[in-house]
């Protein structure tokens, strides 16, 4: 099995070198043609104040692959005009995970107890055919809260905690104090208005079912009444540069060359319709994650302004308050965020997400 997995593992790593980065021979944007469209653009000025301040607070996924979910959920959450929970909408795509993509992300991830990693449109499609997201009234938004196990000692847990001590209790594996505390913060933090000790019996008594399935369930019942509905037609829309293949990446071709139709007109034209852009993207370029991808890696682009002679966008990560990026890279620690040149935005991005 692992020589199997091994072998695998090649084939994926060499596939995702063909799928995930941007494609040669596609004509781009110069420097100076997106400095000349970069007029100061900032959609959170043009939202309700409770977007606004949704928007301007740290999103964190916490320790579990699930930043397509938050950046598919930042997307959702501005269409809907209210803050929604991105542990629903990712515990959700998770759920619908089938056993082939199960088994070729435990070849990526490892084994882990619920699956990791996907992509912004397939949560964003996921919870259209869910029905219903979650607003953050009922459930949280961010994957790590602290507490304290014991007085004065403040400790912290996340969602990839949340499934580990899931998988703790329906083993009967947690019978110590300090575990059975750990596991009450957790059930209480996660599940909203649900009992822990109806969390506890459900988790026992379901062991044979997924626990991805286990998951939402108990997300979709701790939502309660404080599920919004998601519209049948809402359209996800995505996007990468098609303006005109060629042989040559850096250079226009001569003939045919479309403008409209490169990553930066397209993502430009979405911000100047207010709308926050999700994007996919290989991490190495920002900073030293690293992984058997570079660091695959998604979030939501919410600004535009000139820095320093060029055009920068802001990036809405999922890292909390986190600052660790490249030189070059400019950190917002106050709202989680980062500003990105274009030179760098355009040769790390392999996908723009949207909705109408």
């Amino acid at each position: 099995m692992r020589l199997i997995k091994a072998a695998l593992l090649f084939l994926l790593t060499f596939a995702s070198a063909l799928v995930f980065m941007p494609e040669k021979g596609y004509a781009t944007s110069t420097d100076a043609e997106d400095l000349a469209a970069c007029s100061p653009k900032d959609v959170r000025e043009y939202m309700a104040p409770q977007m606004k301040k949704y928007f301007m607070t740290p999103s964190d996924q916490g320790n579990i692959g699930w930043c397509y979910g938050y950046a598919a959920n930042d997307i959702l959450s501005q269409k809907m005009g209210t803050p929604l929970s991105a542990i629903y909408t990712s515990s959700n795509y998770t759920s619908r995970i089938t056993g082939a993509g199960r088994f070729f992300r435990s070849i990526l991830n490892g084994d882990t107890a619920v699956a990791e990693g996907g992509f912004i449109a397939g949560a964003l499609k996921d919870i259209k055919k869910n029905g219903y997201a979650c607003s953050t009234q009922a459930l949280p938004q961010n994957g790590n809260f602290t507490f304290e196990l014991v007085p004065r000692y403040v400790s912290m847990a996340g969602t990839g905690d949340l499934v580990r001590y899931m998988e703790k209790v329906r083993e009967n594996d947690c019978n110590d104090e300090m575990c059975q505390k750990r596991v009450d913060y957790l059930f209480d933090y996660f599940f909203g208005k649900l009992s822990v000790i109806d969390v506890k019996r459900y988790v026992i008594n379901t062991k044979d079912s997924r626990l991805e399935d286990v998951l939402f369930k108990l997300m979709d019942a701790g939502c309660g009444a404080a599920k919004v509905k998601v519209p049948g037609n809402l359209k996800v829309r995505t996007g990468g540069d098609t303006s005109k293949q060629s042989n040559s990446s850096d250079k226009h071709p001569s003939d045919n060359y479309d403008p409209e139709q490169t990553l930066i007109a397209k993502l430009n034209r979405q911000l100047n319709a207010n709308k926050v852009v999700g994007f996919e993207y290989n991490a190495k370029h920002i900073t030293a994650v690293g992984g058997i991808f570079g660091g695959w890696h998604a979030s939501s682009v919410v600004g535009r302004k000139v820095i320093n002679n060029k055009c920068h966008y802001l990036v809405r990560n999922s890292w909390g308050t986190s600052c660790n990026y490249k030189p070059g890279v400019i950190c917002d620690k106050d709202t989680g965020s980062y500003w990105v040149d274009s030179a760098t935005f355009k040769r790390m991005t392999t996908k723009l997400v949207w909705v109408d």
